[in-house]
This record gives C-alpha cells, sequence and structure tokens, in this order.
C-alpha cells in the first residue's frame, strides 16, 4: 500500500475528509513565525539583488522547500524490484497558501508542476493552491551581505561542490570567462565548509574581475528526522532555488552541469528500476523546469545541460585540461555527508564515490583522489553485507564495462528508457538516440581502462592475495582468490596451506601472483608501459618468494626456458596486459604473452 500524506503549508487547514483519502497522514509544515519547523536561509544577497523580485519566484521558493521537506518526510516501502510498485511510490497531497493563486491554480501551471515532480521522484502528486493573506516579506529568508559589491552574473550555476559542478565552474570562470552565481544548498552541516574552501580555491586563482559570487543556502527541520534520504525532488529545490537567483540579476538562464551519463541514468540492475535510478537532471526533468520557469517569467526561460554528452571522466578531463586537477581533491562526491570526517570525505560504497573513482582512474588522475579519502577503499576495502552494496557496485562495474561491446540493437532493446530521453531532447529522434549510444559506448571503454589502471595501482594488493571476501576486487574478478598466507602455528614457511584451498588453486592463484607483478612492472594501461624485461632478482622482489618458486611459476606461464623465452617476447613487443571476461561475467587479470606478426 502507498503512503498517502497530506501536508498542511503555511496557515493551510485541513480540508473536508472526502477530499483525501481516509489514511492520509497530515503533517504541517512552515517557514515562519513562532511554530515554524523549516527555516530557509539564502546567504550573501544584497539589498539591490532583490528589490525587484517577482512575487511569484518568492512562492516558488517556498512551494520546493515544502516539496523538498516533503519528500524527506515520507518513508518508502521495499527494496527490491517486487516492491516497486504501491510499497515504493507514495501519494503526497499539498494545501499551500501563496501570494498568487490565480498563477499556482491556473490548469497548465499545476499540470506542469505535478507532471514534472511525478517524473522526477516516481511519486503522485497534487496540489491545492489559496491566497496568502498577510505574506512574510522575502526579507525573512534573507541573510544580506554586509557590502554591496555592484556584482552582475552573467551566469547562474547549481554548485554542489562535486566534481561535475567543479568543472562546470571551471567551464565559466577560465574557459568561457564569465562572471558567475554559484548557487548551494547546504545540505548538512558537514557539507558547508568544504562548498565554502572550493569556492576559495577557485576565486584565488582566477582574475580579480571574475571571482565567482557563492550564493549559500540553508533549510533546516525542526523537530523531526527525515524518513527518506534518496532526496529524489532535491534538484527541484536547487533549479528553483537558481531561478530564483537568475531573476535577481535579471537573467533568463540557468546551467546545470552534469555528465551525460549521471542525468539519462539508465538503471544498471534491477535493483535500481524507476526512480530508483535517479533523474535529478534527466532531460524530462530539465524540460519541466524549463516549462515552469518559462509560464512564471512570461518569456522563454533557459535550462541548459552543458555536459550531456560528457561522460563523468571527460568532465574530470576537462578539469586537467584547464591545468586545475589538483582541485579534485576539494571537490566532495559522496551522498553519505553525514558520515564524513575530516580525513575520510567519502564513504567509498555508494555510487557517486563508484563513479567518481572511476573517472579518475579513466582520466588517469588517481593521484589527486588520494584513497585516503575514502572510508572503505572502493576497489579493495570490504564493504557491508547488508543491504545490496556488493550486489549494486558489481551490476554497475559490469554493466557499464559490457557498454563498450554493445551493439545498437542490444542497447535499445535493454534500455527502453532511452525513449523518454530522447523525447524530451531537441533534435531528430535518430539522430538523438545515436548520440546516446555512443555516449555509452565511450564511457564503457573508458571504465575498461579504469580498471586496467586500478589493477596497476592496487597491483600490490592483488599480489599478496590479501583482499577481502566482499571488496569489489574480489567480485570483479571471480572472487576465488582465497588468501594462500600460512597460518600461524602451522609450520611457518613449510606449514600446511590455508584450510579449504586445493592444490590446483594454490597453483593458479600463485599464476595470478606472477600476472600482477608483471602487470606491475610493466605498467599495464598507463603511460610509464615499458617492454623492458624484469630480471629475476626484480620478480623475485615484486613477489617475495625465493628463485626456484620464480622460476617454476614463469614456467607454467612461458613454457619451457621461461626467462628467455619471456625476454624475446618483450623484445618482440609480443607481451600484452588485459583484462579477460570469463564466461560468468567476472574478469581475470591476465599478463599473457601472444604471437604477433612481428
Amino acid at each position: 500500500m502507498r503512503h498517502e500524506r497530506l501536508f498542511l503549508c503555511g496557515r493551510s487547514t485541513k480540508p473536508g475528509d472526502a477530499e483525501y483519502p481516509g489514511n492520509a497522514k497530515v503533517v504541517p509544515l512552515l517557514l515562519w513565525g513562532t511554530k515554524a519547523n523549516i527555516t530557509l536561509k539564502i546567504s550573501d544577497i544584497t539589498r539591490r539583488m532583490v528589490a525587484g523580485l517577482l512575487e511569484l519566484f518568492t512562492d516558488l521558493l517556498e512551494i520546493a522547500t515544502y516539496v523538498y521537506c516533503a519528500d524527506q518526510a515520507t518513508p518508502r516501502g521495499g527494496s527490491g524490484a517486487r516492491d516497486i510498485g504501491a510499497r515504493w511510490r507514495r501519494n503526497l497531497h499539498f494545501r499551500i497558501q501563496v501570494r498568487r493563486p490565480d498563477f499556482w491554480s491556473r490548469p497548465e501551471v499545476a499540470e506542469t508542476l505535478e507532471e514534472m515532480l511525478s517524473f522526477l521522484s516516481d511519486d503522485g502528486y497534487s496540489f491545492h493552491f489559496s491566497e496568502l493573506t498577510d505574506p512574510p516579506p522575502v526579507d525573512t529568508y534573507l541573510e544580506f551581505s554586509e557590502a554591496e559589491t555592484g556584482f552582475v552574473a552573467d551566469e547562474i550555476i547549481p554548485f554542489s561542490g562535486g566534481l561535475d559542478s567543479l568543472a562546470g565552474a571551471i567551464h565559466e570562470v577560465f574557459v568561457r570567462e564569465k562572471r558567475v552565481a554559484l548557487v548551494s544548498h547546504r545540505s548538512a552541516p558537514k557539507i558547508a565548509p568544504k562548498q565554502k574552501d572550493l569556492h576559495g580555491e577557485i576565486r584565488s586563482r582566477c582574475a580579480r574581475d571574475l571571482k565567482p559570487l557563492h550564493i549559500p543556502v540553508w533549510i533546516q527541520k525542526h523537530g523531526w528526522d527525515a524518513s527518506d534520504d534518496s532526496q529524489r525532488s532535491r534538484s527541484f529545490l536547487y533549479a528553483s532555488l537558481a531561478a530564483s537567483i537568475s531573476a535577481m540579476f535579471n537573467k533568463n538562464r540557468i546551467r546545470f552541469y552534469e555528465n551525460g551519463v549521471t542525468s539519462l541514468n539508465l538503471p544498471i540492475a534491477e535493483q535500481l528500476l524507476g526512480a530508483r535510478a535517479t533523474r535529478t537532471t534527466h532531460p524530462r526533468s530539465i524540460a519541466g523546469f524549463q516549462r515552469l520557469f518559462s509560464l512564471m517569467s512570461n518569456r522563454e526561460f533557459l535550462v541548459e545541460t552543458p555536459f550531456l554528452w560528457m561522460t563523468k571522466a571527460d568532465v574530470v578531463n576537462s578539469i586537467k585540461d584547464a591545468g586545475l586537477v589538483d582541485l579534485v581533491k576539494y571537490a566532495v562526491s559522496c551522498s553519505h555527508v553525514f558520515a564524513m570526517t575530516k580525513l575520510a570525505t567519502h564513504c567509498g560504497c555508494c555510487s557517486q564515490c563508484i563513479d567518481r573513482r572511476l573517472a579518475v582512474f579513466g582520466a588517469e588522475c588517481a593521484e589527486h583522489d588520494p584513497k585516503e579519502m575514502y572510508k572503505v577503499d572502493v576497489f579493495t576495502g570490504e564493504r557491508s553485507d547488508e543491504g545490496q552494496e556488493i550486489v549494486l557496485a558489481e551490476s554497475y562495474i559490469r554493466t557499464m564495462r559490457e557498454m563498450a561491446d554493445i551493439t545498437q540493437m542490444q542497447f535499445f532493446s535493454r534500455y527502453g528508457e532511452v525513449s523518454r530521453a530522447v523525447e524530451a531532447l531537441p533534435g531528430a529522434s535518430d539522430e538523438v538516440a545515436e548520440k546516446i549510444f555512443q555516449l555509452y559506448r565511450r564511457n564503457g571503454t573508458q571504465v575498461e581502462h579504469a580498471i586496467k589502471n586500478a589493477v596497476t595501482y592496487y597491483s600490490d594488493d592483488l599480489a599478496k592475495l590479501s583482499l577481502p571476501d566482499r571488496s569489489l576486487f574480489r567480485q570483479l574478478f571471480g572472487a576465488k582468490l582465497p588468501d594462500m598466507r600460512t597460518p600461524k602455528g602451522t609450520g611457518g614457511k613449510g606449514g600446511k596451506p590455508v584450510e579449504g584451498v586445493t592444490r590446483k588453486e594454490k597453483k593458479e592463484n600463485e599464476v595470478f601472483q606472477m600476472q600482477a607483478a608483471l602487470l606491475k612492472h610493466h605498467g599495464f594501461g598507463t603511460e610509464a608501459f615499458s617492454y623492458e624485461p624484469a630480471t629475476q632478482k626484480q620478480l623475485q622482489k615484486l613477489t617475495r618468494w625465493n628463485q626456484t618458486k620464480v622460476h617454476r611459476v614463469m614456467r607454467t606461464i612461458f613454457g619451457d626456458d621461461p626467462m628467455n623465452t619471456y625476454k624475446q617476447k618483450c623484445k618482440t613487443k609480443a607481451i600484452t596486459g588485459f583484462l579477460k571476461k570469463n564466461d560468468d561475467g567476472s574478469y581475470t587479470v591476465e599478463a599473457v604473452h601472444e604471437l604477433t606478426d612481428q
């Protein structure tokens, strides 16, 4: 059964029972007065900026805040695909007092608002607007800057402090040389200083007349905690905040900087059906924002997504190309900001952390994204066995990697949701569909490249065979990589192998260790790749084995006279490093020799 909620916003009163389902729980939401249970504060605004702000945009700020808080206040039920119907979706009814009920009650406005939000969060919405008598002034929500700076913005962009919004700010300020207002929603106290620091780093590196203005927005709830932390409606709040700031500067455009794979966000697994594959900046959501803001402005209002045809790795490369890749470490991408610590700014388990780590490895910028920033290492750390952490992580990597080889027919038959994006985007349908297909193909290739680079980066861990059972690498590589270290009390170096490990598995693991050592020595997947053969002593050092064992395992890989055969393959450039895809969809790290035409 769906969760039914009736939200009485402002001084709205409960209607007759016949107007709403009898099981609807009534929740009051109030932004002002002695009984307020929500606080909205927009900082660093000047009085000159708000002098001509239309009442409609003050209404919009309140409506978006109420919707965002209602979204958080209403729990969802179910976690698997079988629960995707009534238990996952909710019915949210709103009675809101506004300054312009004549506008908000217009059929085309109410229809736009309800359809846009329904698609965005996969819930049912209904609105009833009435007149707000004696409304609070917009100053109620503002914290004015002490200085009237005279700043005039060329562009207004939502600024979360993540990699995509960082790249967007860099693109506007350093590439397009525009004066930019960065609008941030400070969703948690821990994220506020991170956004401030990142803004400060950008300001310290740009020309004096291009220093961006940062406008942080606080929304605090009093007396109740969030029941749903998915925040599906957050982008409506972000868009509304940015549109209101745009109206203050008499502009009719905002720009959302989000990579196309995240925006289109095709469901990567059965566990992510419906809006659980979030639609925050999906083309259809963006079209809904644009339609609503145009109706409010009584002129065309543009909501643009300049990074729509870029992958996350493309985004990181754009930061690198601008010469500001060192700023990557200041950006925070994690969705679990409440668990953030001063050192570990990322959980390492959410999809945003996985996406970020793949992007920096794909763009060969891992040194600017220290692994110490992750509470759980994305690739080698042990994940919780609660919920679906391992399943979703493995599904994401596997599905994105498969995109590199997928055919058009397979792609469009598997991902019918592409049609929703095609319908919402300008241009000929076949051309738009082809661009989406090529975007995902390129992302698949980049994910494959990222995995190769990560294997090289973590080659010591792989060679030691010390990965936790619930690590992502274990999932990707088929997981039969038991720890071959001899337990204490079993005879030291000459002790018995770990219980349950067969002789065949032991040999396979020894080969795997040698392959990882060769990957590390030759620098497979990096710019430092070299065909210079490793010496016997170098292999002993890399594997921590004696000379006899190194020779025996090398003979398994290269045959009789292994060192000379190996050197000959290096000399003729006939040795290759890659990930081999297994029949079960997992991957095995290989360092193999192949005959070539040379």
